[in-house]
């Protein structure tokens, strides 16, 4: 039986949604809407007051509740192997996820906070060093929440004592520790490595440097800086002082609140299938490169016709890694009915070069009306709208009987991403080796040898009936790639006289099949009205 069925045969989820999270649970509602309102409490109140003008995505931040042997499979990776966590916060190719272990029925407002901490961090600082990330999350989740009101600057004893009985890690080595590192994975010097980083921060935060380390973390949002450029002392300094500070001063410093109404907006409570959490799941995992994980729950979800679409978007992200346009292509227009995943489906596209199916036009101009806030959507907006301005010109000029204008040189987002590299079949010696017409079309097919591969499925392109009634020719000149398999994988626009024909001929020529021989072969089509 497939490991991820075996193990969902006895769950039951549920999932609670605001306008910010997602959270999918196996342990009850009751545990869901608690963790609900502690991401709501904590993001509300520090997102308002410490994390200012930063870029939130536009789909909710997917927060995953996991029996813990599940967890041990899917955390992060040292040396090749899970390690074990409670929980875990990951940045994905869309949307972000906060992971945590089912076992934490009680007690867990210290990861919900340190991870969501993670996230807002990652949305503020593109990069940030590993010590001021690990720093800054422990330092907010050690934060205390009492109604409205959430007091930060807290001294957890288990770190002052762990710090104070023994050598700190010299600064200079806590510095150079990242996610790969054995202070970051092994558990006794981890527990070092994030004592001393909480310490750090609490001491740049509260002490005589507090104006200098905001101008540091201002100036990490535009560009990698090192925090000793900004400080009035050597780092042997500064190591004594954190030293000194953990001894006799942190217990001392003011404690700062953070005050506002909390407000859950649009919550809403539902009963789910399991195929809802492994889409999340596989997902993730594609975002980290774990692709042979993804795919394993992505095909385990795609049994549930509601997740259908959802899983065609992430496998036609899979397809277009792989260089597999056709597939992606399939995958991206199945996805575009899904609320979340079609805006972005319709992106892909229309980098692709399909901005010219109704759907794609539709699904952009109903998120542009609800006023997504995602660039994405604006940015494949306007590709459509210029390609379209573009027509009418052409129309305009062959209409005045002047010439139109040559094809651009540039590379437009409505061309495939394979457009700007150099045709291997430009300057080489040609053989046309086939021909054939299909009424108002004539094509030739030529390569470096006289045995190509032969068409087995033409799709005819569009010919405006304005430009056939106005007695308007046009040729267009290609080369495409072929896989294997027979599927146009790569395109090349090589001209178009006149420019109108461009699009109608290569997105037609995108869904031709081929006899299955990985070859560039050389398409000129010619419109005949």
């Amino acid at each position: 039986m497939n490991l991820v069925l075996a193990m969902v045969l006895v769950t039951s989820w549920v999932q609670v949604r605001s306008d910010a999270f997602v959270v999918k649970s196996p342990v009850g509602e009751e545990r869901a809407l608690e963790v609900l309102e502690e991401l709501e409490t904590f993001y509300q109140l520090v997102g308002r007051h410490a994390f200012q003008n930063i870029r939130i995505p536009e789909l909710p931040l997917d927060v995953l509740i996991l029996e813990p042997h599940e967890m041990e499979r899917l955390g992060p990776l040292y040396e090749g192997e899970a390690i074990s966590v409670e929980g875990y916060y990951q940045k994905g190719i869309d949307r972000d996820y906060i992971v945590l272990s089912s076992d934490l029925t009680r007690g867990s407002t210290r990861i919900i906070q340190h991870e969501l901490a993670h996230y807002l961090i990652s949305r503020a600082l593109e990069s940030p060093p590993t010590w001021l990330n690990e720093g800054l999350g422990e330092y907010f989740a050690s934060a205390v929440i009492s109604g409205n009101t959430m007091t930060v600057g807290q001294t957890p004893r288990e770190r002052v004592n762990l710090l104070i009985a023994g050598p700190l890690l010299p600064l200079s080595e806590l510095f150079d520790v990242d996610p790969t590192s054995p202070h970051y994975n092994e558990q006794d010097k981890a527990n070092l490595f994030y004592s001393e980083a909480w310490a750090l921060v609490h001491y740049l935060k509260h002490g005589p440097y507090a104006e200098q380390f905001q101008i540091y973390q201002e100036e990490l949002r535009r560009h990698d800086v090192e925090l000793m450029d900004f400080l009035p002392v050597t780092i042997r300094d500064l190591e004594v002082e954190l030293a000194g500070y953990l001894r006799h001063g942190i217990h001392s410093r003011s404690l700062v609140n953070f005050e506002g109404d909390v407000e859950i907006a649009h919550s809403r409570t539902e009963a789910i299938d399991r195929a809802w959490v492994d889409v999340s799941v596989g997902e993730m995992l594609l975002s980290t490169g774990r692709d042979e994980e993804a795919a394993m729950y992505l095909a385990a979800a795609a049994g549930n016709d509601a997740v259908r679409p959802r899983v065609a978007y992430s496998r036609g992200i899979m397809s277009r890694m792989v260089g597999s346009y056709q597939e992606a292509r399939e995958h991206f227009v199945d996805a575009l009915i899904d609320d979340d995943m079609g805006p972005l489906a319709a992106f892909h596209l229309v980098q692709m070069g399909e901005g010219r199916i109704p759907e794609v036009l539709s699904t952009l101009e109903r998120a542009s009306h609800e006023r997504t806030r995602d660039p994405l959507v604006y940015l494949a907006l306007s590709e459509i709208y210029l390609n379209e301005l573009q027509q009418i010109r052409e129309l305009v000029l062959l209409a005045a009987g002047r010439p139109t204008s040559p094809p651009s040189a540039g590379t437009s987002l409505s061309q495939p991403s394979s457009r700007s590299e150099p045709s291997s079949t430009a300057t080489a010696a040609l053989t046309y080796y086939a021909s054939g017409s299909d009424e108002y079309l004539e094509y030739e097919l030529a390569s470096d040898s006289d045995d190509g591969p032969r068409i087995r499925s033409l799709v005819r392109p569009i010919y405006p009936e304005e430009l056939r009634r106005g007695g308007v020719a046009g040729e267009v000149t290609v080369d495409v790639q072929i896989s294997d398999r027979g599927e146009v994988i790569g395109l090349w626009l090589i001209s178009a006289r006149p420019d109108i024909f461009s699009g109608l001929a290569t997105s037609a020529v995108r869904q031709w099949q081929f006899d299955g021989r990985a070859q560039k072969v050389r398409v000129v089509i010619r419109f005949r009205p």
